[in-house]
C-alpha cells in the first residue's frame, strides 16, 4: 500500500498525488489518500477531488491543534491510521528528484511535495486523462474554454495573496520583459490574466498590454474554473507557483510555449525542457 498526504493548495496536490500515484503503479500496490489535514478546517480546499483522479482508498483522523496534541497525538492517529508496519518516507528536498528514498517496503507512507515531474513523468498521459473536472463546470466556462482554444490565448498567472506578506511575488521585470517578447515573437496573441489580486493585476500589467482580458471568477469553484481555463489556453506566462506549474504542465498545445521564472529553490530540474527559463536580470 501507498499511502500519500494530501495537503496545501491545488498545486501542490496534484504534486504529491502525481507521486503516490506513480509509485503505486510502478510497484502494482494500491494507492491510499491521507486527506486529514485538508478535512480539519483547514482554508484550503480539497479540489484533488473533484477531478478525475483514481485511488483505492481514503482516511482522514481527527486533529488536534494544541501544540502538546501535534507534537503527539496527531502523530499517534496518523500512525494507527496508516499501520504499524508502514515506514515513513521523508523527502530531503521537495525540488529535487530522490527516488531512493523510497524504500522496498510494502508499506509506505509518502510524506513531503515531491515538486519534481520526474517523480511521474512514465505517467503523464494517465494524470492527462484523470486530471480534467469531475464536478458541475458552469456553461460560461466551457464556453470560454472553447474560444481561447480558437486563439493566440496567452494565459498571464500573477500570484500574490499570502506571496505579499512573505516576500515572494515576482518582480514586475518578469512580466515586462517576457510579454514584450510575446509580443515580438506573435503579435496577435490574445492576454488572459489570471490573479488572486485583480485590482493590482490590471494596474501592473494593463501598461504592457493592450486588450487583455482581466478574468475573475467569484464562484465557489473559482479555483478550479481558473485552472482549467488557464490550462486550456494555447501558451502560459506562470508565476512561481505550482498552481501555474500544473496548468502550464497539462497544457494539451503541441506548440505551446511556457515562460517561467527562474526563482528562488526551484532547480533545473523543476523545469520541463522545453520550456524557456526566464531571468529578468540577465533577459532584462
Amino acid at each position: 500500500m501507498i499511502t500519500v498526504w494530501i495537503r496545501e493548495g491545488f498545486g501542490n496536490q496534484l504534486f504529491t498525488y502525481a507521486c503516490g500515484y506513480a509509485l503505486a503503479k510502478e510497484r502494482g500496490e494500491q494507492l491510499t489518500l491521507d486527506t486529514t489535514t485538508l478535512d480539519c478546517g483547514s482554508f484550503r480546499k480539497l479540489e484533488l477531488l473533484k477531478t478525475a483522479v483514481q485511488y483505492d482508498k481514503r482516511i482522514s483522523y481527527g486533529r488536534k491543534e494544541d501544540l502538546f496534541s501535534r507534537a503527539i497525538w496527531n502523530k499517534l492517529r496518523r500512525r494507527k491510521a496508516i499501520g504499524y508496519g508502514t515506514i515513513i518516507c521523508k523527502e530531503q528536498n521537495p525540488w529535487i528528484y530522490d527516488p531512493t528514498c523510497f524504500v522496498k517496503n510494502k508499506n509506505i507512507y509518502l510524506y513531503g511535495f515531491w515538486q519534481s515531474y520526474h517523480y511521474f513523468e512514465k505517467w503523464e498521459d494517465d494524470l492527462r486523462k484523470m486530471i480534467v473536472p469531475n464536478y458541475d463546470m458552469p456553461k460560461k466556462i466551457q464556453e470560454q474554454i472553447q474560444k481561447v482554444q480558437q486563439k493566440e490565448s496567452v494565459a498571464v498567472h500573477i500570484r500574490r495573496g499570502d506571496y505579499v506578506n512573505i516576500g515572494c511575488t515576482l518582480p514586475l521585470n518578469y512580466y515586462e520583459q517576457v510579454l514584450k517578447r510575446i509580443d515580438e515573437e506573435m503579435p496577435n496573441a490574445k492576454y488572459y490574466v489570471f490573479s488572486d489580486d485583480p485590482e493590482f493585476a490590471r494596474d501592473s500589467i494593463g501598461k504592457y498590454v493592450d486588450d487583455a482580458i482581466f478574468w475573475e471568477d467569484q464562484s465557489e469553484e473559482s479555483t478550479l474554473n481558473d485552472f482549467f481555463l488557464m490550462s486550456a489556453c494555447r501558451h502560459q506566462v506562470i508565476a512561481n507557483s505550482t498552481f501555474s506549474w500544473w496548468a502550464a504542465y497539462l497544457n494539451k498545445n503541441s506548440e505551446k510555449r511556457i515562460y517561467a521564472p527562474v526563482w528562488g529553490n526551484w532547480k533545473e530540474e523543476f523545469y520541463p525542457e522545453t520550456w524557456c527559463k526566464w531571468n529578468e536580470r540577465e533577459n532584462g
